[in-house]
């Protein structure tokens, strides 16, 4: 009358203990019904519950079934977006320190022109790119990738604490408020294009979204922390957005000059020189004029100011300038793409072009001109 339960117990490869025996065995020749059930061995669930979930991520932590990524993963891209975002800010803060604007060459057409022609000189060099006391909006932008970065790979690396997270999320929320409000400018204020830009625009994105992910994806919850964070982050955007429009505007203002009162198109003027010239510098330039040399600039490069403060006031009336931004006075842009200026300034002589600030020796060497 037992053996259906034993047979239960044996089809569940349950282990027979000495206490099992002797029920069993005093069941079968007793002549006495064995009470009780048959009760599977419970098995190490949260191991099996391990075992299922690394089968659902394919092993590696990475990507789930359904097609989903892990905490991991969004950190991953965060990390990522991170550092792509430290090039991109690193090499156009250098490249603004050092006043070579032919290094932006390869990536986009050097003269700014009409919108969809890539203007990324104008838009990278002019009144809008820096902040107050000359600070360029691209080391702003460099040290947020950086910090960004740092605290991402702490996070991956187990290290992270709340406050980690905190900081994450605060400083990609900046950055992408920050990066929408330069859009506007861009588009709405410049009326240009700029490949650097959109392309910064698309990583403060990636490194806002993948943190963001990866902390509802995490064992945190969104607490009044989190909110304060986000908060000063959204503050923070403000605050620098306000401090590129205004500093822009105050650049823009200094030297604007309407060429007639019912024009409504505003044009812009270089600052004034304030130096006076030295009579060698005069007879260098009347020579640089003789060879037809010139000099290509644009109203709003700080190099070109500091090239013509060199030569002075008298000796530049000497000097054929040719303006290549779209809103300064008397500009001829167009001429200075078809020449295929690399940058400001640019000096032209005997057909040959020569990009960035030039000493006096260097434009004596360069038009053979003779010591006074």
């Amino acid at each position: 009358r037992n053996l259906p339960l034993v047979e239960c117990c044996v089809r569940k490869n349950l282990k027979a203990d000495m206490s099992i025996a002797f029920v069993l065995s005093s069941s079968l020749f007793g002549g006495k019904r064995m009470q009780g059930r048959c009760t599977p061995r419970r098995s190490p669930l949260p191991v099996a519950v391990k075992a299922v979930q690394r089968e659902r991520v394919g092993g590696d932590g990475s990507v789930d079934e359904d097609g989903s990524v892990d905490e991991d993963g969004w950190m991953r891209l965060a990390l990522g977006g991170s550092l792509l975002g430290v090039v991109e800010t690193g090499y156009l803060t250098v490249t603004r320190l050092v006043g070579h604007v032919g290094m932006l060459e390869p990536f986009c057409s050097v003269v700014g022109g009409e919108a969809g022609h890539g203007g990324c000189t104008e838009v990278l060099l002019g009144p809008y790119s820096e902040l107050a006391r000359g600070l360029p909006l691209s080391a702003v932008g460099l040290l947020g990738y950086a910090a960004s970065a740092a605290m991402a790979l702490e996070i991956l690396r187990g290290k992270g604490s709340r406050s980690h997270w905190e900081n994450l999320l605060g400083m990609s929320t900046a950055m992408v408020g920050t990066s929408t409000f330069l859009m506007y400018i861009l588009w709405d204020v410049l009326h240009d294009s700029c490949s650097f830009c959109v392309a910064s625009a698309g990583l403060t994105g990636a490194v806002c979204w993948g943190s963001w992910r990866a902390f509802l994806g995490s064992k945190h919850t969104l607490n009044t922390k989190t909110v304060v964070s986000c908060v000063m982050g959204v503050l923070a955007a403000v605050a620098v957005s306000l401090g590129v429009l205004v500093h822009g505007q105050q650049a823009s203002v200094q030297g604007v000059s309407a060429v007639e009162a019912n024009d409504p198109n505003i044009l812009y003027r270089p600052p004034e020189i304030t130096t006076d010239s030295s009579e060698e510098n005069i007879a260098l330039a009347k020579h640089l004029n003789k060879l037809g040399a010139k000099m290509y600039g644009a109203y709003w490069c700080s190099h070109c100011y500091n090239q013509k403060q060199l030569l002075g006031k008298q000796a530049f009336l000497q000097i054929q300038y040719i303006e290549c931004a779209k809103q300064g006075v008397d500009s001829q842009y167009r001429i200075c793409r078809e020449r295929g200026v690399p940058g400001y300034p640019t000096w032209e002589i005997d057909g040959d072009l020569f990009p960035g600030e030039q000493e006096i020796e260097d434009l004596k060497i360069i038009s053979d001109f003779d010591t006074f």
